[in-house]
């Protein structure tokens, strides 16, 4: 675990040990519980920032013909408040799935003796 020396203002070293002191728990117990509340509230705002980029990047693509009806989907299913889950990539016969980039060079057809 690591340590911190910290210069505080009387006046915030007072209002910390009568906050501690009212919740039963050291300065140190509230101060590490202080910050952790404050790093959270920053981490999920970051989240909500982040699911509406995505969000408005969906309804973009809903629009136009590259994965149009994956976000189709994910917004109606949003929507009527389900969960979402992508359907599994289509298969070809050879159990790989389509559009699957090959090596140049290499065919995957085998050949039958």
């Amino acid at each position: 675990m690591a340590r911190l020396t910290v210069r505080l203002p009387d006046s915030l070293h007072r209002v910390l040990e009568q906050r501690a002191e009212a919740e039963g728990v050291s300065k140190n117990q509230y101060i590490v519980y202080a910050l952790s509340q404050v790093t959270a509230v920053k981490t999920v705002a970051a989240q909500r920032t982040a699911y509406s980029d995505l969000l408005e990047r969906l309804e973009q693509l809903a629009g136009k013909g590259s994965g149009k009806r994956a976000a189709e989907r994910f917004l109606s299913a949003r929507a009527a408040g389900e969960e979402f889950l992508p359907a599994e990539a289509p298969r070809s016969r050879g159990g790989q799935a389509k559009g699957k980039a090959t090596v140049p060079g290499k065919s995957r057809a085998r050949s039958r003796k």
